[in-house]
């Protein structure tokens, strides 16, 4: 009996080594090659205080732009056009916030933009415009300009997480109360002589119009900004955002002209003043969609009391129907957008 039990084990041991290979053959198979990832973790409790200050160099643009083109004929065949689109100018942003606890923070920052272009033409000895609220042909020198305004405050609670040693994302989440503003106004002086009469009459036109249309709103915003740290200080970033914003949308074109006209037949002929004046204003309630993107770089010094950074990049700034775009005879939404370079300061540590 001792014999057979003997020869029951050595069996049941060649079984269950049987068993043990072919399972590792199974897993070496099917697991393959194991990595292992960096580490994601968040900073050590610290507190801090942080301020900075951009100058922005930026161009707004509009999604249409017919009512920023003026068309003009130079003669009795001949039409020219002028592409009427705001000129670069500068702005500022400022930047306050406070560091807490394991990679928090609590942001406010300020963007401002405003700028004025304007544009003279004159249609010269010959020179004809024809004004569609008229209806007629004129010699003329025209003035225009344009004014757009943005303003943008944004309230961000923010999270800093650090993918590894080099790399690093800042999640964060808030509100933005959004200012848009854009005035255009036209002015068109009209001479006629005896050769051009209006309606059996010589006379000096004067035809003002203004359009101011204005968005205000507020609404959720989240973004992340992406950091990658180089070498010697320098480090690259990309941040992203988006906002929906709820606000009021007005717009309110004027028209206010007047013609002094006299008989050419008649030169003792009484002169006859006649004034006319438009005026049409609106507004609504509208959802306005927002995104916005930054690429740039940093390099920061380290001083006794913080850490001192330059900061340089481009951004792009877009507002979905941000404006009505309101004329005498239809209303056309268009997008706001701002774009263009910037460089600032920015100072980081204990008070």
């Amino acid at each position: 009996m001792f014999s057979g039990e003997k020869n029951k084990f050595s069996l049941k041991k060649s079984v269950i080594t049987m068993l043990a290979l072919s399972s590792s053959v199974v897993f070496a198979g099917t697991m393959g090659s194991v990595c292992t990832p960096g580490d994601v973790t968040v900073p050590c409790k610290n507190s801090s205080w942080e301020f900075g200050v951009q100058a922005l160099y930026l161009q707004p643009s509009y999604s249409i732009g017919s009512f920023l083109n003026i068309g003009h004929q130079i003669s009795e065949t001949s039409f020219a056009s002028s592409n009427f689109n705001p000129n670069w100018g500068f702005g500022f942003k400022l930047d306050g916030a406070y560091h807490f606890s394991s990679g928090n923070d609590v942001d406010v920052n300020w963007y401002h933009y405003q700028q004025t272009t304007s544009l003279t033409l004159s249609a010269g000895s010959g020179g004809y415009i024809y004004d569609s609220f008229i209806g007629e042909e004129f010699a003329t020198t025209i003035l225009a300009s344009i004014k757009p305004q943005w303003d943008a405050v944004n309230l961000e609670l923010g999270q800093l997480v650090n993918l590894g040693d080099v790399r690093s994302v800042r999640f964060h989440g808030g509100l933005q109360y959004a200012n848009i503003k854009t005035l255009t106004a036209n002015k068109n002086l009209a001479i006629n002589d005896i050769s051009n009469v209006i309606d059996d009459f010589g006379g000096i036109v004067v035809f003002n119009s203004t359009n101011t249309m204005q968005f205000h709103g507020l609404g959720p915003r989240i973004g992340a900004d992406l950091h990658y740290d180089w070498h010697y200080g320098f480090a690259f970033y990309a941040n992203g955002a988006a906002a929906l914003l709820v606000g009021s949308q007005k717009f309110s074109p004027a028209a206010v002209g007047k013609a002094i006209s006299f008989d050419p037949f008649d030169p003792n002929g009484a002169i006859v003043l006649s004034p006319y004046s438009l005026n049409i204003s609106g507004s609504t309630t509208v959802i306005v969609p927002e995104l916005e993107a930054k690429v740039g770089a940093t390099y920061s010094y380290t001083l006794a009391q913080g850490n001192l950074s330059i900061d340089a990049g481009w951004m792009w700034v877009n507002y979905f129907n941000g404006q009505q775009a309101n004329s005498y005879v239809q209303n056309r939404p268009t997008d706001f957008s701002v774009q263009g370079p910037y460089i600032g300061l920015k100072w980081l540590g204990t008070i």
